[in-house]
């Protein structure tokens, strides 16, 4: 659904919309302040960040050493784990479409690097400002809701528990654009508990690709533009 009127100020109040035959609501809220991330972006391009229609999603296939980019490198989704493929669906209109490349080459496009780039929508002099926005992991199981039932009920007699994996998701948000769902299917034996790690000290000199160790491996890296 779209996130914002293409009339400005039609919200004088609170607007309440069902849906999921009363399962969820959708609330529309006047005033709500917007994210400053256009505020990073080429005037001719910030228009891309508004969802003006209902999107749907390519599934792109993240392979160890890959990563996904948004907007020519004003957003980077790199997985932690090389050993785990994951699948994204951008829900978002932003343009360049999301680009799947190599983490190297995906890190020259954010840093604006001497290689070729697709169209950055990014100003000149972001690439200075961008710094991690977190890492998260996949901690949703959606294993029934991914397989259907007509695929698991020739499984062990229908018990989705019994499976050797699990389906393991979450959604970034995109702060005013949309957002990227992420699913992996894991291995119920990599998902045991393992002996405690002592986690890197965060470096205060951050330098391209560099990445934070973490416990849990099944987790993405986002690097976007920071606020001003």
């Amino acid at each position: 659904m779209p996130l914002v009127s293409s009339l400005p100020g039609t919200t004088a109040s609170p607007i309440r919309v069902p849906f999921g035959n009363g399962k969820g609501e959708l609330i529309d809220l006047p005033g709500i302040s917007r994210g400053e991330l256009e505020l990073h972006v080429q005037p001719e391009h910030r228009n891309s960040l508004v969802m003006k229609t209902r999107v749907k999603p390519e599934q792109r296939v993240m392979k160890p050493g890959q990563s996904l980019v948004l907007g020519g490198g004003l957003i980077r989704i790199t997985p932690t784990d090389p050993d785990v493929i994951v699948m994204a669906y951008a829900f978002t209109s932003i343009k360049p479409d999301p680009h799947l490349t190599s983490t190297e080459k995906a890190i020259v496009m954010q840093s604006r690097g001497r290689e070729p780039f697709i169209d950055n929508i990014t100003l000149p002099g972001t690439e200075e400002k961008i710094a991690s926005a977190g890492i998260f992991p996949l901690k949703w199981d959606v294993t029934k809701s991914r397989i259907g039932r007509a695929n698991y009920s020739l499984i062990n007699g229908g018990k989705v528990e019994e499976l050797p994996f699990k389906i393991l998701s979450t959604d970034l948000l995109i702060e005013g654009c949309g957002w990227v769902e992420l699913v992996a299917q894991v291995s119920k034996r990599r998902l045991e508990p393992a002996p405690a790690k002592h986690d890197m000290v965060e470096d205060s000199t951050w330098g391209w690709g560099d990445e934070k160790e973490v416990t849990d491996k099944h987790s993405v890296a986002i690097r976007r533009s920071v606020y001003s």
